[in-house]
């Protein structure tokens, strides 16, 4: 069996958007992340690529990119583990994310 390829960092900003988009705005880390899962297709095999403290590779890269996307104030969490979109930027175009860093 081959390792699947995981997503670089900063993949998963407009994956990050979509999903509080889908989530109606704001979400816990968990709904967030499977809501990313779902929409892209992530199989069990991805999921068992785990970072050195056990976590899928998913999750942590996820995780990265819900922060930077805070640091350009994309997103906010007013609210511990709860995030949501701050500006109407977030429904831009996908290439509109990748191009801030």
């Amino acid at each position: 069996m081959t390792t699947p390829t995981i997503p670089a960092t900063l993949e998963f900003l407009w994956p990050v958007i979509e999903a509080l988009r889908v989530l109606g705005g704001s979400a816990c880390i968990g709904e967030i992340n499977d809501a990313i899962v779902e929409s892209q297709g992530f199989t069990d095999d991805h999921m068992a690529v785990l970072n050195k403290r056990g976590r899928p590779y998913i999750y942590y890269r996820a995780d990265w990119d819900r922060s930077r996307l805070k640091w350009i104030g994309a997103v906010d969490n007013s609210v511990r583990g709860v995030w949501g979109r701050s500006i109407p930027a977030c429904a831009g175009e996908p290439g509109m994310m990748r191009r801030r860093w």
